[in-house]
């Protein structure tokens, strides 16, 4: 459902908790594959919202701040670019790591 877009689900909770842990079977193009299933994911999300939707009022973190859902998408954008930089940085690390 669309509310279901915006709940943190079981398979987050689990990515969430290992971040940080070192796991030597991560490669550049499994992170580049997994922002692209969720980038590909967003999209068609995106694509089932009306004007209507976009209006409608949503609460954020525990302590229920007030936002809509327009609200919410616009900071997921700005969320995703910072990932982005971090993809980039990452990348590049591992990748400078490899040659030594």
């Amino acid at each position: 459902t669309q509310t279901d877009f915006f709940e943190v689900n079981a398979d987050q909770l689990h990515s969430q908790r290992a971040e940080g842990k070192e796991d030597r079977t991560i490669t550049i193009a499994h992170l580049i594959e997994d922002f692209d299933d969720q980038l590909d994911e967003a999209l068609a999300y995106f694509k089932t919202l009306s004007e209507d939707v976009l209006k409608e009022e949503r609460t954020v973190g525990r302590k229920k701040l007030p936002s809509t859902v327009i609200g919410l998408l616009f900071h997921s954008a700005e969320h995703s670019q910072r990932h982005t930089g971090q993809i980039l940085v990452t990348a590049s690390i591992v990748k400078s790591a490899q040659k030594n």
